[in-house]
């Protein structure tokens, strides 16, 4: 009897400790991938950074895009509002949808994972001749994700037709899911996403523009109200910042 008390006890303490692995690290790596939102992490003040250094390194292209949907994301722009925050404005969102600001999110669907702020892989960071393959990395994974938008801006522009989405299609929509319009696939044959995503891309995007610093981009840097305008419910949340 005492022999079987022992044996339920260690199997017991096994079970807790495979249920405390579960419920605490699982969460972590499936953080809102492709498509999440509504968690705590927030954009950091050090991403703003490395995404003005490879904007002015690889966003030569977007600088030049004229997309003809360019307003439906900043419709009530103010005048001094640079490209560097045009672009900044769309890619924060995009970053909340697919990873849900969790630079370490795995994703769940196809057969090669994605992973990073913006759910991609290392194949696709080769593709696009992105510096590094880790896209589990904030910087590089915000680098490839500009150069992304380069070479969508040139292909669409060299196709006469520059949007930033148009269904699958457009600068930005040509690899990210979730400002796509209309339905995506998930990787193994199934249907998921639909134009919620993009609606609250469009609203926080919006926001963002909006209350973007006058002056452009030195300033875009300072921690404060900037990213109050986030959330995609029409309230300021004061505690998002850059």
């Amino acid at each position: 009897m005492l022999k079987q008390m022992r044996g339920w006890g260690r199997l017991k303490g096994r079970a807790i400790v495979i249920f405390l692995f579960v419920v605490t690290f699982i969460p972590l790596l499936h953080a809102h991938p492709n498509g999440g939102t509504g968690n705590a992490r927030t954009w950091k003040p050090e991403w703003t950074g490395f995404f003005n250094e490879c904007f002015a390194t690889y966003g030569e292209s977007l600088i030049r895009a004229r997309p003809k949907d360019k307003r439906t994301y900043c419709s009530t722009a103010n005048s001094g509002l640079s490209e560097n925050d045009y672009w900044l404005s769309l890619y924060i969102p995009i970053a909340r949808a697919e990873s849900g600001f969790n630079a370490h999110a795995v994703g769940r669907n196809g057969r090669k994972t994605p992973l990073g702020l913006f759910q991609m892989n290392a194949d696709d960071m080769a593709r696009y001749k992105c510096e590094g393959r880790n896209p589990r990395d904030a910087r590089q994974a915000i680098c490839c994700a500009v150069k992304i938008g380069s070479y969508w801006a040139d292909y669409w522009a060299e196709q006469g037709e520059q949007r930033i989405s148009n269904g699958k299609e457009g600068i930005l929509a040509s690899f990210f899911q979730p400002i796509r319009t209309g339905v995506g696939g998930d990787g193994r044959g199934g249907l998921i996403n639909d134009s919620s995503k993009h609606r609250s891309i469009v609203a926080s995007s919006n926001r963002l523009c909006q209350y973007a610093p006058a002056s452009g981009r030195p300033n875009i840097n300072a921690t404060g109200g900037w990213l109050s305008c986030i959330d995609p419910v029409n309230r300021p949340v004061v505690s998002e910042k850059i």
